[in-house]
């Protein structure tokens, strides 16, 4: 938002040390932000950020980061797309693991849950012939 509302990207990643939670996040930030400051070019920068988390989105958005600055395109764009992918991948893996659920269900309920339920069942049937005899 930042950087689409006219700050550049150092300014942004700034705004977002300063102000956003604390966690591992703002702390890669910080380092790029002095790795920037340091002489350090931006891309440099966002790379050896990617390679320190090992992460697949990270590189990702470190691979865009690059191609803006290679290309010249709006970063403000470039970074948009960047979330709407990241908030797609999130729903994607929300959907696999709710479709995962079931499956992981099964066994809890055939091994302890059915048992149970026949058991009482069974025992309230039995008393009611009991003692009806």
């Amino acid at each position: 938002m930042a950087v689409q509302s006219g700050l550049n990207l150092s300014g942004a990643m700034l705004q977002a040390t300063d102000k956003g939670p604390a966690g591992p996040l703002k702390n890669e930030f910080m380092l790029v932000l002095r790795e920037i400051r340091s002489g350090k070019s931006r891309v440099r920068a966002f790379k050896s950020m990617a390679e320190r988390v090992n992460l697949k989105e990270v590189n990702n958005f470190a691979s865009a980061i690059a191609q803006a600055e290679k290309t010249g395109s709006s970063l403000g764009d470039i970074l948009q797309i960047q979330a709407d992918q990241r908030r797609v991948e999130r729903f994607q893996q929300a959907e696999k693991l709710a479709l995962e659920a079931p499956v992981k269900l099964i066994f809890p309920l055939v091994a302890f849950i059915f048992p149970t339920t026949f058991a009482i069942l069974g025992f309230l049937i039995a008393m009611k012939y009991m003692y009806e005899i």
